[in-house]
């Protein structure tokens, strides 16, 4: 059973920086007005024309940075942004190169630029908002925890900041406090797949299935694509005893994410519980291949080689699971432990 794992869009401020009208912002602005979907490099051409005439131009190295990202080309933003803010500092254009820096994984850079982006602009949500996010990922979970607050009392209807923090609060076994987040952020944006996904996933740990596939049946209306509403899904399925349902949401979440190897370990035990040992064989040992490091794939194959009659390979497996997760030892046959 997962909860929603997914990366948000980190997105840039676009406008020019920060301070007083400049008259060269007016043909700044046609940077980013005269990007299109195409690929258009006018904007480029605009921006880059603009700093010739005026090298001190920060408004136009900041368009012509927004305009690189839209391209997708962030080392030529990076530059740019970083040109932006020698020539003149300002919140705004440090969130943007944080947001590259985010992006890159580069999160002590991103850090030092949301901070000071917070220091010029203390009210910044979007910097609270993925200033937690980088503390996350560098597991600082209370200090993420600090900054998606903060970016919710700015912006109380963020579905999204809501649903990062529950996911924060999961991650510190604080169920009740997660909960109410999901609850929050489905109250919020309803037709929020991640948000549904979140919250079926706190129904189906407090034994409400009925509640759960109906958050993870919303989520997949929504979002069909959503390998993970249709993997959690299937467990709900599974719980209640309805394994043709939960079957055919293991297929399909497999389908949409091939490189799954919880929806295998899943199918795989499903398979198992049915007496078809040789699906079930194949799966856990896909699910193995996959995520080497997966301790409940490892157990359930052992378990399965128990079944079969094969002790050495049931040990084998058990040790393994053991090794990878030591805390689970309770999950593993007492014939089978330390031996």
């Amino acid at each position: 059973m997962r909860r929603y794992i997914g990366v948000l869009a980190l997105l840039i401020a676009a406008g020019c920086s920060g301070g007083e009208h400049d008259p060269a912002s007016e043909v700044v602005n046609l940077c980013t007005d005269a990007f299109d979907s195409s690929g258009s490099e006018d904007p480029i051409k605009t921006c880059s024309d603009a700093i010739a005439s005026d090298p001190a131009n920060h408004a136009a190295y900041r368009q012509r940075a927004d305009a690189y990202v839209q391209m997708g080309e962030r080392d030529q933003a990076l530059a740019d942004y970083s040109r932006a803010l020698e020539l003149a500092p300002d919140a705004g254009t440090h969130y943007n190169r944080g947001v590259i820096y985010s992006l890159q994984g580069e999160h002590a850079k991103a850090l030092a630029d949301y901070d000071e982006a917070l220091r010029l602009d203390p009210n910044h949500a979007a910097a609270h908002f993925n200033r937690g996010l980088a503390h996350a990922s560098t597991g600082n979970t209370p200090a993420g925890i600090a900054d998606l607050s903060e970016a919710v009392r700015l912006e109380p209807a963020d579905a999204q900041a809501h649903i990062q923090r529950g996911l924060l609060y999961l991650d510190s076994n604080q169920a009740e406090r997660a909960f109410a987040d999901f609850e929050k952020a489905v109250g919020l944006d309803p037709n929020s797949p991640e948000a549904r996904i979140n919250r079926g996933y706190m129904h189906q740990m407090k034994g409400r299935h009925e509640q759960a596939i109906a958050d993870f049946s919303e989520a997949i209306r929504l979002a069909p694509g959503a390998a993970v509403a249709h993997a959690n899904r299937g467990n709900a399925y599974t719980s209640q005893g309805h394994h043709d349902e939960a079957l055919r949401d293991f297929d399909e979440a497999i389908r949409l994410e091939p490189s799954d190897h919880q929806a295998y370990n899943s199918r795989g035990s499903l398979y198992a519980r049915k007496g078809d040992r040789p699906r079930a064989l194949a799966d856990l040992t896909r699910a193995i291949e996959l995520t080497p490091e997966f301790a409940p794939a490892w157990r359930n194959r052992a378990s399965l080689y128990a079944e079969m009659g094969e002790s050495a390979k049931a040990q084998a497996d058990y040790a393994e699971a053991l090794r990878l997760d030591p805390a689970g030892a309770h999950l593993v046959p007492p014939a089978y432990r330390g031996r």
